[in-house]
Order: C-alpha cells, then structure tokens, then sequence
C-alpha cells in the first residue's frame, strides 16, 4: 500500500504535513517530521508528489502516540463527496446569479516564487500573452445583467494575470456595463499586485463603487523573498506607495474603515490589513 503525504515547513520554519487520508494539514513535532522526512528521502520522493512507502509509514504511526493522534496516515482516503445537482437547482444557481469574475488576461509583470501560473504546477496554465477581447467581455457582462434580473446588488470582479496591465479594457468594460446595467447598482472589483497603480487610476476607482485588492507578503524581506519581477527584483516598495496613494483624506470620499485579511500561523504571522470608503475600498492581504 501507498499512501501520499506532503511534509513542508512554513516561511517562519514550523514543520507541517499534508496527509490525504484525513485531508488535513496538521502541525508537527520537530521528532515526527524528521521521522517522516527520512521515509521521504529513502522512498520515490523525487517524483513530485511526496509518496512514501505504506509499511514504513504505518511503523512510524504505531509507534508515534502524537501520529496516531492527528489520523496520519489512515488506510482508506476519506470518500469523496459527490455533489447534488438538478434541474431546479441549475435553475436556482442562474436566477441567483449575482457575481462575474473576469480573467482579462494572462499576462503578468511580476514572477511570484509560488504563483499557480509560474509553470512549476503542471495541472495549471502557465503565463501566456492571452487577453480577453471586449466582445467577450461585453458577452458576459451581459449575461450576467440577463440572468440576474431580481437581484439589483451586482459585483464584476476582474483578475489575471495582473488586470492593471490592461487599464484602457478595464474601463470600456466598466463603461458598458454602467451603460447596459441601466442604473442598476455594480461594485467592481480589481484584484493587483499593486505595482502598476498609478494617480489617474485611483481617481477612476473614486469615480465608480470599487473594491481594490492589493497583495503583500508582509515586511521587506519576506515579501521580496516572493514576489518578485521577472529580473528577480523585489517589488514591497512599489506596492507600499501604491498602498499610500490608495490612502486618501476624508474629503476625497475614503474613511478610516479597515479590513483586515489574513492567513497566520498559530504562533503569530504577517498582519494585513485594508483601507476603505463608501466609493474606493482596498484590501491588503
């Protein structure tokens, strides 16, 4: 028998394990990771998918009280769950359909380590010069509008790539659903790497009711160690004077309202935090 498990340590260096029978990610000892790594190292690791030997595993889980704690490494995977669809609820999700994300392209200025696009996951798309046409996205936005008829709060989100590359296209799609919306409340919202945000962009996204998300990784250092530009430069400057301009007085129509968003670890983790306003909204994370 063969059972997949994944060991990893996080930025700050605390050992994890990813185990598909509990489809889980738990925290580990310093004692059992070791445990786990050696197998790793002396099964077929070196295919990628971090598969380690049945017999070997089970001898670390009978004998390690915390292993057989967590469900590590349990002999028959969770069943997957099938899910329940019909008609009537094909009907339902359309009439309630109330969010359309646009992928406007696949281009990007940046080369994050981790990205799903970086071309080291092979399930996943890696960066193209592929942008969507305005015809397609007119399509959409229109369906959207067509199918959402009762439902008057509607969220057009746009992502990539890096959707900024694209400005000129984000605002003649803003502009027609705005037209063909036909005064029906649309909240758009741009997600960035925060890098190409210039003065003249943050007064379009005053203009209209918008939802700015910009990525961060935390201080300098970590967030240079990822996301970085195809040169390997790090961007955490760049990004902390798009974060200030986006930080606007009261009277230009933002407030002090944050929202923070954040993934930490149990011993602590980078903040991030957002500034908003009834027209402009950002979100750090």
């Amino acid at each position: 028998m063969r059972s997949p498990i994944v060991c990893f340590r996080s930025d700050t260096g605390t050992p994890y394990a990813y185990d598909r029978g509990s489809n889980e990610i738990v925290r580990l000892a310093e004692p059992l990771f070791a445990k786990i790594r050696a197998i790793h190292e002396r099964g077929d690791a070196g295919s990628g998918m971090g598969y380690t030997d049945g017999a070997e595993v089970n001898a670390v889980r009978a004998e390690d009280e915390r292993a057989r704690s967590l469900g590590l490494f349990a002999d028959t995977p969770r069943p997957r769950m099938k899910p329940v669809f019909c008609d009537q609820c094909r009907a339902h999700a359309m009439e309630s359909l109330h969010t359309l994300t646009l992928c406007i392209t696949e281009r990007c200025n940046l080369r994050c380590i981790y990205c799903s696009h970086s071309g080291l996951y092979p399930r996943e798309r890696p960066h193209s010069q592929a942008v969507m046409s305005l015809d397609v996205a007119e399509a959409a936005v229109r369906y959207l509008l067509d199918v959402s008829k009762s439902d008057d709060a509607l969220s057009i989100s746009f992502y990539g790539g890096e959707c900024m590359l694209h400005f000129p296209l984000l605002r003649e799609i803003v502009s027609f659903a705005e037209r063909a919306g036909n005064g029906r409340h649309i909240q758009y919202h741009f997600d960035t790497n925060g890098t190409l945000v210039r003065p003249e962009h943050v007064a379009f996204f005053l203009e209209h009711d918008t939802f700015v998300q910009v990525s961060i990784d935390g201080p300098r250092a970590l967030h240079d160690r990822f996301r970085v530009t195809r040169r390997g430069k790090g961007t955490h400057d760049r990004v902390i004077e798009t974060l200030r301009m986006i930080d606007l007085p009261p009277e230009s129509g933002s407030s002090d309202e944050l929202t923070p968003r954040a993934i930490l670890e149990p011993e602590g983790g980078r903040p991030c935090v957002g500034r908003g306003s009834q027209k402009s909204r950002s979100l750090v994370c």
